[in-house]
This record gives C-alpha cells, sequence and structure tokens, in this order.
C-alpha cells in the first residue's frame, strides 16, 4: 500500500512540475518577452529620422507639413517627438564685422556665418548671459542668440552688432548678440533634439573650403522680412517605449518604403532622411521571434517529457495493481468499472497538482520578471 501512495505522489509531483514551468513559459513569453522589447527599444541609439533640404527662398511650412504626415502615416500611429528649424542663405563676414578673423577658420577657407529658428530651443538649452532674441521690429538690428562657444571663436559678446551678407541673394542683414547659450546635455531619446542643428556644439563646422559658425538664433518671425529662407531641418523621435511587438516588422517596412519613396515625392523630392530604425526594429522583431521560438520548443520539450513521466508512473501503477485488479475481474468488474477505479485516485489527484502547479508557476514567473524589469537586465 505504501508503493501505491509512492507511484501517485510521483504522478502528482510530475504534473505539478509540468504544470509549473508549463504556466511560467507561459507567463514569460506573454509579459517578459513585450518588456524585454520595450527594453531594448528604450535603450537602442540613432533611432530617431533626421532630414534636411534646401531651398531657394520658398516655402518651409508645406514641405514641414507634409514630412510630419508621411512620418506619422509610416509609424502606425506610435507617437513621436517632432522638432524643426529653419534656415537662413549661408551669410558672409563684411569688412570691420568683427574684431579679428576667427583663428580657427584655417589657411583659404571662408568665414560664414547661419540664422536658425530652432523650435523649443529655449527649453533645450541654458542661457548664461543675456535674454534670448525677440522678434524684428521696423528697421532695428535682428537680435540673435550665440552658442558662447561660437561667441568665444568670432570675439564677440553680449551687445555686439554684426553686419553680413547673404551670399545669395547679395543683401546685407544686421544682427545685434543679445544673449550666449549652451546646449543642455540631454540623455535617452531626448537627446535627439540636437540633431537639428546643423552645427555641432563645437560652434563650427568645415566643409569644402568654407567654415560656418553658429547658429545664429533668431525669431522665427526674421525669417520672411529680413531674412531669406534657405532650408529646414527636422528631427523626428518616435516613443520607442509605445512599440508593441505587432509594429516591429510593419513600421520597418514602412520607414524603408518611405526612405526609397523621398525622391519620386512632388513634396519631399529634395528631402535628404537619414535614420537607422528600420534596422534597429528588423533586429528586435528578429530577436523576439528567436526568443518565442526557444520558449515553443523548451515548453514542446516540457510536454514530452511530461508524457513520458506520466507513462512511466501509469506502468508501475498498473503493475501495483495487477493483484487488486485480477481479484476484482474475478468478481465480475468490468474493463470500464476497473478503468474508472483508477481514474478516481488519479485524475482528482493530478488536476489538483496541475492547479497548485500552474498558480505556483504564473507567481515565479511574475516575481522574476519583476526583479528583470528592476534592474533592467531583461531583453531579448
Amino acid at each position: 500500500m505504501t508503493v501505491h501512495w509512492v507511484v501517485l505522489a510521483a504522478a502528482a509531483l510530475t504534473t505539478l512540475v509540468a504544470a509549473g514551468v508549463g504556466a511560467a513559459l507561459a507567463v514569460f513569453a506573454g509579459q517578459a518577452l513585450p518588456q524585454a522589447v520595450r527594453h531594448d527599444l528604450a535603450v537602442a541609439p540613432a533611432t530617431s529620422l533626421n532630414a534636411q533640404v534646401t531651398l531657394a527662398d520658398s516655402p518651409l511650412a508645406p514641405v514641414s507639413a507634409a514630412f510630419k504626415s508621411a512620418i506619422g502615416s509610416a509609424l502606425l500611429g506610435v507617437p513621436s517627438s517632432f522638432w524643426q528649424a529653419t534656415w537662413s542663405d549661408p551669410l558672409g563676414l563684411v569688412s570691420g564685422a568683427l574684431p579679428a578673423r576667427p583663428a580657427s577658420t584655417g589657411q583659404g577657407n571662408t568665414p560664414l556665418l547661419e540664422a536658425a529658428a530652432m523650435s523649443g530651443v529655449t527649453t533645450r538649452s541654458v542661457l548664461l548671459s543675456g535674454h534670448w532674441p525677440a522678434a524684428p521690429g521696423g528697421a532695428a538690428p535682428v537680435q540673435a542668440a550665440l552658442p558662447a562657444t561660437a561667441a568665444a571663436l568670432l570675439h564677440v559678446s553680449v551687445g555686439d552688432v554684426l553686419r553680413l551678407r547673404d551670399r545669395l541673394s547679395g543683401g546685407l542683414v544686421t544682427f545685434k548678440i543679445t544673449g550666449l547659450f549652451a546646449q543642455r546635455q540631454l540623455s535617452g531619446p531626448a537627446a535627439s533634439y540636437w540633431q537639428l542643428n546643423e552645427v555641432p556644439a563645437s560652434g563650427l563646422y568645415t566643409s569644402a573650403g568654407f567654415t560656418t559658425f553658429g547658429p545664429l538664433l533668431v525669431s522665427p518671425a526674421a525669417f520672411g522680412g529680413a531674412l531669406a529662407v534657405g532650408g529646414g531641418s527636422w528631427v523626428a523621435q518616435p516613443d520607442m517605449t509605445a512599440f508593441t511587438a505587432a509594429d516591429l516588422s510593419a513600421v520597418s517596412a514602412n520607414i524603408t518604403a518611405l526612405l526609397g519613396s523621398m525622391a519620386n515625392s512632388p513634396a519631399l523630392g529634395g528631402v535628404d532622411l537619414t535614420t537607422n530604425l528600420p534596422a534597429v526594429l528588423a533586429a528586435t522583431s528578429s530577436n523576439l521571434a528567436v526568443a518565442r521560438s526557444l520558449i515553443v520548443i523548451s515548453g514542446l520539450q516540457l510536454l514530452v517529457l511530461a508524457a513520458a513521466a506520466l507513462l512511466a508512473v501509469a506502468r508501475l501503477l498498473v503493475t501495483q495493481q495487477e493483484g487488486e485488479t485480477a481479484l476484482l475481474a474475478a468478481r465480475g468488474a468490468t474493463r470500464w468499472q476497473l478503468t474508472r477505479l483508477t481514474a478516481a485516485e488519479i485524475i482528482p489527484l493530478c488536476a489538483v497538482a496541475a492547479v497548485a502547479g500552474g498558480v505556483a508557476g504564473i507567481w515565479l514567473a511574475r516575481l522574476l520578471g519583476d526583479t528583470l524589469y528592476a534592474r533592467g537586465a531583461v531583453s531579448v
């Protein structure tokens, strides 16, 4: 009789372990993997969509609206931050505009400046001195703020007046420096904002024989009047934690298609779009598929092992009950009655073990998942 109960306990234990591990795998696949996807996407670099366009004093608003609409459609409703900047034509120095020629210009390079109106710049910068520029009024000089790094290179300070010449139209533009600022150090996806600035934080860049300083930050109202629109730049930063597993492949394909179709678009034909987002989404989708496959394979292996163990336990139980079965059969018991007696012992016990194992597996999976999420260690 003791051996009989040992066999029943083995059946219950097998069911308990199988149900617990199976439930843990199911919860992990349903909850931990999506959380892992969000974690991987949140820390992935270069996920913004950066675009630039050069215009010949054409309206920027229609291009900006078309680009924003195209990005919104490609992202399939995933929320995103959208910033834009309007850029002037290249501005050359007029004789005597600066106290001294910038030493960092380089031999043979022509110094230039660019003015820009950038959305949201005041909340992402630190004003070091002076004040932010106001909208131009009358014939007064255009108010502008300079990065402190560029101001040091140009040997200018707050209150100085710069006379510059539009190198495309030939018109003279006078600026008054009202403030000096520095870029605020941003982290995570918010750091993508400074991709909007064509001039690096050093205050200058050199290309094709020209050294460009700036930018001269101005009010948006300065464009269309004192300043001609020379181009625009945009940055769209999706909320990487808002992607679902179903979005990954679709959005990756949409962005790739958008990159290929922009050259033939009437509204966006001149826009140069660069992004690493399709590659990031495709890699995450591939990793997720591999992780799901491994979980399915593990579940099938568990199912096979559990079935084999239960068959072995059933065989042991039949062996232990041979004498009792023969006696009952001799007294006229049918095969169905014998089966029902055995099932009455096994099924309730295994059902209770399965429920207990399932509850324990779900609790364990959630506990493990919460620990991994808190440490930021879960990934696919």
